[in-house]
């Protein structure tokens, strides 16, 4: 008994060692859904013996599941990884990256077993969950809902005018916007429209999302966005 917990110590003893565990569970009996394990060895005469038997449950549990955290720490580490991709020596946001990236894979698993292992529903591999995740923090709806007054919703706006003024690459063959989703298309594919910033000539296939068609370098769309971003928080 420790700290007036009852507990048993299991011992298993193997060819080449012996281990231990101790459970406040669990007994010498197997259970009758226990699958039979395994062992060959070699008998007095030196012959190849094949025996089949059956592990008490606290062991049963320990080699059925004990690849769970490899496994769980395979993912976490899988590139790019957030531990990996944040380089940081703040102790405080080493443990917040730790704990982020396990819930991270442990909502992967929590949708791989619940959802996407019902039917024939092709689930996503980690590094595309991981992205879209990625892509629903930073777009995170529920920083609207924030007082005004807050560093929050202040975010949230700069957010916003980020995601209406995206920088963007037209369709190839593209040349001019015709409205209603529709382009005009030329017979090059990657054709080369004059960028139509302020004594600008660039030749360049992008714009902003704000102004479909209305061409711009990637210069000239960093001074557009300046101008947004000054305009819209002199308006707060």
């Amino acid at each position: 008994e420790l700290d007036g917990v009852r507990y048993n110590v299991f011992v298993l003893k193997e060819s080449d060692y012996s281990m231990k565990l101790m459970a406040t569970y669990g007994n010498l009996v197997p259970k009758d859904n226990q699958k039979d394990s395994c062992q060959v060895f070699s008998d007095a005469d030196g012959k190849l013996v094949k025996k089949s038997f059956k592990y008490s449950p606290p062991f049963a549990n320990h080699f059925n599941y004990r690849h769970a955290v490899d496994d769980h720490n395979n993912l976490r580490h899988g590139t790019p990884s957030i531990e990996g991709t944040w380089l940081t020596h703040r102790w405080e946001d080493r443990v917040f990256s730790f704990l982020l990236s396990i819930t991270e894979v442990n909502a992967f698993l929590l949708f791989r077993y619940f959802l996407w292992s019902c039917g024939d529903v092709k689930h996503p591999s980690l590094h595309q969950f991981r992205k879209t995740l990625a892509e629903q923090l930073i777009k995170n709806p529920f920083l609207n809902e924030d007082d005004p007054n807050t560093d929050y919703c202040r975010e949230s706006k700069r957010l916003k005018l980020a995601t209406e003024h995206e920088f963007t690459t037209a369709p190839l063959q593209s040349t001019k916007y015709l409205g209603g989703g529709r382009w005009k298309m030329g017979e090059t594919l990657y054709p080369q429209l004059t960028c139509n910033g302020a004594n600008c000539k660039k030749r360049v296939r992008t714009y902003c999302s704000c102004t479909l068609g209305a061409w711009l370098c990637a210069s000239c769309h960093h001074k557009h966005l300046k101008m947004v971003y000054s305009s819209g928080e002199s308006s707060d």
